[in-house]
């Protein structure tokens, strides 16, 4: 095959992207497009400043980082022709685009994110970058059980149908937050006993009365008129067919001989148990593809070969947190050395080298986390009542237990020992979950980022996503959606990439 020689140069892709956000949010701070051959080098700085605190909060906050690469071939499924021609040369498809709204876009959405300007309107922007954000949160960042996935177009031309939205990640994993709504994905699996069963008479008299208040009935056959037999009641006159109901007693007289009924196999047992632990672990560990393979093969299949994004690698890092002591008494409420707070978080993130073998996107997302922290609801142990609510081993591969809804949040009525989710045997014992207690639960509130409830929460995609309130901080949201952190990311980016290190016009033979 004859080749063209595509010499790569080297090329500095640093830069910085400014930014606010919010807590809880998956945003994006760097979006780059790739062809086949470029080879790249990339480190990141970033400092993220909360804005001014009511105090400094007793809470653990993490920052999150982020990298990604998609081909373009698996958000646009005519790609391959649009670049190639087809198998004719004569492709026509339309690069996929979406439309700025009247009014432009707004500062601090996805697409602003995604280096669109909010000044214009009616204008184009390359639909691929939004598909490859929804494909990466649809893929990696949504919870398959309590999640529906975004909507996500593969067509060309103008996309109306790919989400536009910023998404919410996930609060992190813990003992509520990992719960199941149900102990296994799919139908419940029961022991076949066979089709049929004779039914016998259990020689009791079968009762039966009228809705006139006859009772202690039974059954008659009478010739009728004109040779036809009725069937009817003694002791009712007439053919009783339209103003008295008849009601039956609690006695059929009638019994299934299950002696007779077909036993259950050993193998039958066998298969139950088995489809049965097989929906077990899809609850568990989910049904994706990328999920089930090495879930029941224990071997991780490559990203890259299973038409999605790639994870390419991260970082994290803790926010630190400070105080800020007032030093003259202003007022009777804010007397001298009041506490007010400040929050920071600087990292650096390992290199990343990458080589891209088709064209796609490189992309950084960013999320910004409270910790989950609890106090509305009572510990399981605090609710043992009997020797069989203890943990025992013999007990411990029984199945899933429930996790009642006094323990996320005690109400004190009926609904308290019914089930808010499911989760592995005695797991209550595995991990404890962050508490608060004293008036960090009251008056002093705004000194955590604690989740509080105002009523019974349900286990679904609203429960699992990362909405931390504003109560720390000390200006609220004054309009909607408004952003309480400043972020700064400097990405070091070193490429080598198949283009010449000028564009110098002039004839050349491949």
């Amino acid at each position: 095959m004859r080749r063209v020689n595509a010499k790569l140069n080297k090329f500095n892709l640093t830069h910085s992207h400014g930014t606010t956000a919010d807590m809880g949010w998956l945003f994006p701070v760097a979006s780059i497009f790739t062809m086949p051959g470029d080879i790249f080098r990339i480190s990141n700085e970033f400092l993220v400043e909360f804005l001014a605190l009511i105090a400094p909060p007793r809470h653990v906050y993490t920052v999150s980082l982020h990298w990604w690469y998609a081909p373009l071939r698996i958000v646009w499924k005519d790609f391959p022709d649009f670049l190639t021609g087809g198998p004719k040369g004569d492709n026509a498809s339309v690069w996929p685009y979406i439309m700025a709204p009247e009014g432009g876009f707004k500062p601090g959405s996805l697409a602003n994110r995604l280096r669109c300007p909010v000044n214009g309107s009616n204008y184009k922007v390359s639909a691929l970058p939004f598909r490859i954000y929804n494909m990466i949160w649809n893929e990696f960042y949504r919870s398959e059980v309590l999640q529906d996935p975004v909507d996500v177009s593969l067509e060309s031309g103008e996309d109306t149908v790919t989400n536009v939205e910023l998404l919410r990640r996930g609060w992190q994993h813990d003992y509520f937050t990992d719960g199941a709504p149900s102990v296994s994905k799919g139908p419940q699996v029961t022991l076949p006993l066979g089709t049929t069963a004779p039914v016998v008479g259990d020689g009791n008299v079968v009762t039966m009365s009228t809705s006139k208040g006859q009772s202690n009935l039974s059954l008659v056959t009478k010739d009728g008129y004109d040779n036809k037999t009725f069937v009817g009641l003694q002791g009712v006159r007439g053919p009783n067919f339209g103003e008295y109901g008849v009601t039956f007693g609690d006695s059929s007289g009638l019994v299934a001989d299950l002696s007779h009924a077909s036993a259950v196999t050993i193998n039958s047992l066998r298969y139950a148990s088995a489809v049965w632990q097989f929906q077990e672990l899809n609850m568990e560990n989910g049904n994706r593809y990328a999920e089930f393979i090495p879930s029941h093969y224990g071997v991780f299949c490559p990203d890259a070969s299973l038409q999605r994004p790639q994870y390419l690698g991260g970082s994290t890092a803790p926010v630190t947190v400070g105080k800020v002591l007032q030093t003259s008494a202003s007022t009777a409420d804010s007397p001298q050395g009041n506490m007010a707070g400040t929050a920071s978080s600087a990292g650096m993130s390992p290199e990343i080298r990458f080589m891209a073998r088709e064209h796609g996107y490189l992309m950084c997302l960013m999320s910004i986390r409270p910790e989950t922290t609890y106090f509305q609801g009572v510990p399981r142990d605090l609710s043992y009542e009997t020797r069989y609510d203890l943990p025992l081993p013999l007990f411990a591969h029984l199945g899933q237990q429930e996790i009642k809804n006094k323990e996320i949040y005690v109400q004190g009525n009926e609904d308290d020992d019914k089930p808010f989710a499911y989760t592995n045997r005695y797991d209550e014992c595995r991990s404890i979950p962050n508490i608060i207690t004293g008036q960090l639960v009251s008056t002093l509130d705004y000194w955590t980022s604690a989740r509080k409830f105002a009523e019974l929460p349900k286990l679904n995609g609203e429960f699992i996503e990362a909405r931390p309130d504003d109560r720390i901080f000390a200006v609220k949201d004054t309009v909607e959606n408004s952003d309480h952190l400043v972020v700064q990311v400097l990405h070091h980016i070193s490429a080598l990439r198949p283009l010449p290190k000028r564009g110098t016009p002039g004839m050349k033979v491949i």
